[in-house]
């Protein structure tokens, strides 16, 4: 419970003041009496804004808060405000700046975040609401925001990318009692279904034409791995009679193992002795393509390797595990491929090793 006290120096005494703890928080102030009455009054008060919030571990803030109102401290009780309330953008910032400092997440992804602070400062200064604070952040601004998504003519998936940074931000919000809940629902935009491309075997040697040694055996270990571009930096090695393996973090921190077929285990120690930045390996795939007369990207490589894996019979269930997928669904997308295309591709495949055994 709380404690006053009265300071006195020699024959002068002073205001009493008090001491409490409310929440993890000790506060001290001033109560602006002589009077012990006056200051057993308030200490009551006090003591009955202590219970509350011991009853109420959620509302701490807002307890904290009542205690500067009850105690004159209007420049407290602002202060506490702007801690219970921040203006959403600079908690915004403050979100994704924490996540990349403490390498939650990835260069990449913060310049997504910062993409979207540029939407967010955009909309606010169209509206004229850049001091908006979190709690003011309604159905209404999201409506206005998803608007905004369409005047700039956003596709589904950039407007989905975004919502994802929003509803990870609320939810953030949410575990450090800023807001109880999310304040309104956030519906994924329904994107238009696109079937998967690969590359057939004459298209990804063209590629391989144009590039060096090293981008060439990065790119063939992708291929014949269906690893992500990520997953690349993100494993660990293990060497076993049977072969090499890879032991990689995927999507949702969830783990696989991948072997390394014979035919690339060159490529693997090339890859290995030659580490690059993940972004150099785009460009050069980009470059590539250009290069071949090609429109491609580099996740196709990983979509060649799914194709291939149907096309040469290995069941649905064991293609998931090798693909790291979570959802059987995304697995399917790859059955529902036209028969010929995966017929043409094996065959293709087959021809291409056949030529490079020397074999009629």
């Amino acid at each position: 419970m709380s404690n006053i006290y009265q300071n006195q120096m020699g024959s002068v005494k002073y205001n009493f003041s008090i001491k409490c703890r409310i929440g993890n928080q000790e506060l001290r102030s001033t109560l602006g009496t002589k009077s012990k009455i006056k200051a057993q009054r308030l200490q009551d008060k006090v003591n009955d804004l202590e219970i509350d919030a011991r009853l109420n571990p959620h509302r701490v803030e807002d307890y904290v808060a009542r205690f500067w109102i009850l105690m004159g401290r209007d420049d407290q009780y602002r202060k506490q405000q702007d801690r219970n309330n921040p203006i959403f953008l600079d908690l915004y910032r403050s979100h994704y700046k924490g996540k990349l400092r403490d390498e939650v997440i990835t260069s990449r992804t913060y310049e997504l975040y910062k993409d979207f602070d540029k939407n967010i400062v955009s909309l606010f200064e169209l509206h004229k609401i850049k001091d908006l604070r979190l709690q003011q952040f309604n159905q209404e601004v999201l409506d206005s925001l998803m608007q905004f998504f369409s005047d700039q003519e956003y596709s589904a998936t950039t407007k989905n990318m975004r919502l994802r940074l929003l509803r990870c931000f609320l939810n953030w919000c949410v575990d450090r009692n800023y807001i109880s809940s999310l304040p309104f629902k956030i519906v994924k935009v329904k994107e238009p279904h696109k079937k998967p491309s690969f590359l057939y075997p004459d298209q990804f040697q063209a590629i391989l034409n144009q590039t060096t040694s090293i981008m060439r055996a990065y790119f063939r270990i992708y291929k014949e791995t269906g690893l992500r571009r990520s997953e690349m930096f993100n494993c660990k090695e293990v060497v076993r009679s049977n072969g090499t393996w890879l032991v990689v973090q995927g999507k949702g921190n969830k783990e696989r193992v991948v072997a390394i077929p014979e035919g690339v285990s060159d490529d693997w120690q090339l890859v290995k002795e030659n580490p690059v930045k993940p972004h150099s390996i785009t460009r050069a795939f980009n470059r590539a393509c250009k290069g071949a007369g090609l429109v491609a990207r580099l996740h196709d490589l990983r979509h060649t390797f799914a194709f291939t894996q149907v096309a040469s019979g290995v069941d649905p269930f064991t293609l998931q595990m090798k693909m790291g997928h979570s959802d059987f669904k995304t697995t399917q997308v790859y059955l529902q491929t036209d028969r010929d295309m995966l017929i043409d591709l094996i065959d293709d495949q087959s021809k291409l090793l056949d030529s490079s055994s020397g074999i009629a």
